[in-house]
């Protein structure tokens, strides 16, 4: 039982430490323009294909194709003949019905032959009088006019670019580049507005005759240019399937990026390369490397504590002694592991140093919390190497591993030989001002032995989050020891005493 409860500790705290399903959900995304918050260095040998590099290239293809229109040219002859169509079938109805009257276009029982636009209501006006030649004339050529040239729906605006491709149905083989087509074609309401400017400029028609040869005339007017909406996407998918992923080539110890560098396409690409590999290749013999770890650390640990007996003043075995370390450094590695996620997704927000600096953000973490709890649950000796445990394990988690295991066993050790006997409960709370001033100067150390810059906001930061760093341990220790008390049988001092209240 004792070995199963062994083993159980020691994955436990493996996935706490190297989970590859958390790992490769935080690793840092970078994008160009973006400063490396950390060196960058090949770990091995690669030649990866970027999915993601291949997919931003598809996308930069397909919006490089220009959008296709098709021009007729003959719609404005189109628009004329149609016209002439309806007016020529209207005058032959209206002559052979009523000869001897030439000025009226109906038949004999009044009916009128319209077959145009506009309906009956058109045509009665348009039979109302015979119109001169002039007239005639005058008409059809404000429809040719205002049918000519290059003319777009106004709904096919949205389609434009500053360039597009234009194919004349006429000769599809040709093809025909427009710049600024917005400025250079006709919307299909401005043509039919100079067709009823171009009518209310002939003197001679009435204004009911006026509305009535735009009814039956602008509908005539019709698009001469239209996206091809079917013949844009297969270009654009064309376009998009002549790519062929970029194969980048790392070798090992190959330096990407120093720290503080800018990050540019070709870095994010060679970023996700590593990023990949390492989920792919390395998470696996990483977790194996950190349980073999985490089994070597515990064996020493029940070593340790099968070699100091039983604590005479608390009445503790060895197997109890070692299962509130387990369980206290299992709860301390949940703790570091959580608010180290929390400091990077805190940095990630802000763009601005040192605000964008995880390490900094860090330094609040309640690395002393174990010890602290050890002290006052068990003896020193056993507190001060609990705390160096998981310094070790904070130097495994956190981006700077040498600093943060010295700034953590530091830590640790003021927790124990800062305090005096546990006989209240405002000890605790001591405990944690003293951490906090102590983790305050260690921060400041910490910047200075990685030659940041001082100046006013990199040095307030890392003082901030150090005297945040007793605030939480004292909090987390307060919560927590009433619980270890309980679970564990251990009667502290002040348990005693409130026992003989």
């Amino acid at each position: 039982r004792f070995w199963l409860g062994f083993a159980l500790l020691c994955i436990t705290t493996t996935l706490l430490i190297s989970n590859p399903w958390w790992r490769s959900a935080t690793a840092p995304k970078y994008q160009e323009g973006d400063v490396a918050r950390e060196s960058i260095i090949s770990p091995s040998d690669i030649s990866f294909a970027d999915p993601e590099e291949a997919e931003r290239l598809r996308i930069q293809a397909k919006d490089a194709v220009k959008p296709i229109f098709r021009y007729e040219s003959n719609k404005s002859e189109q628009a004329i003949q149609g016209f002439v169509s309806s007016w020529e079938m209207l005058q032959r109805h209206g002559g052979e019905s009523n000869g001897e009257r030439p000025a009226s276009n109906a038949d004999a029982k009044g009916e009128v032959h319209w077959t145009g636009p506009g309906g009956p209501d058109v045509g009665r006006v348009l039979s109302s009088r015979s119109f001169t030649r002039n007239e005639l004339d005058a008409v059809r050529s404000a429809i040719g006019e205002s049918a000519q040239g290059y003319i777009y729906d106004d709904s096919e605006r949205q389609y434009f670019a500053s360039d597009v491709f234009v194919f004349d149905r006429s000769k599809p083989n040709q093809r025909s580049t427009v710049t600024m087509p917005e400025s250079n074609w006709t919307a299909l309401s401005a043509a039919r507005g100079k067709l009823q400017t171009r009518l209310n400029g002939i003197k001679s028609l009435s204004p009911k005759e006026i509305d009535a040869f735009y009814k039956a005339a602008s509908i005539l007017i019709e698009p001469s240019v239209s996206y091809d909406s079917v013949a844009t996407e297969q270009a654009r998918a064309a376009a998009a399937e002549n790519v062929r992923p970029q194969n980048i080539t790392l070798k090992r110890g190959q330096k990407i990026v120093d720290e503080g560098g800018i990050i540019t396409q070709d870095v994010v690409a060679k970023i996700a390369a590593v990023q990949q590999y390492t989920a792919a290749s390395r998470q696996a013999s990483r977790s194996l490397g950190v349980l073999l770890f985490v089994t070597a650390l515990y064996w020493v640990a029940w070593k340790f504590t099968q070699h100091r007996g039983t604590l005479s003043r608390l009445a503790l075995s060895a197997d109890k002694t070692f299962a509130l370390l387990g369980f206290v450094v299992v709860i301390q590695t949940a703790l570091m592991t959580a608010l180290f996620k929390l400091a990077e997704f805190t940095a990630f927000q802000n763009v601005r140093a040192p605000m964008n600096d995880p390490s900094l953000w860090a330094f609040a973490i309640p690395f002393a919390t174990a010890s602290l709890l050890m002290t006052l649950l068990a003896d020193r000796p056993t507190a001060l190497f609990t705390g160096m445990l998981t310094a070790l394990i904070a130097g495994i988690l956190a981006p700077r591993g040498l600093e943060f295991a010295v700034y953590a066993a530091i830590a640790s050790s003021v927790a124990v030989y800062g305090i005096g006997r546990y006989r209240s409960r405002q000890t605790v709370t001591i405990a944690g001002a003293l951490i906090g001033g102590a983790s305050a100067v260690l921060a400041v150390a910490v910047l200075a032995y990685a030659q940041q810059p001082f100046i006013l906001d990199t040095v307030l930061l890392p003082l901030a989050t150090g005297l945040a760093s007793g605030i939480i341990t004292a909090a987390v220790t307060a919560v927590l020891l009433p619980f270890c008390e309980s679970i564990f049988g251990v009667l502290t001092d002040v348990k005693l005493l409130e026992l003989s209240n």
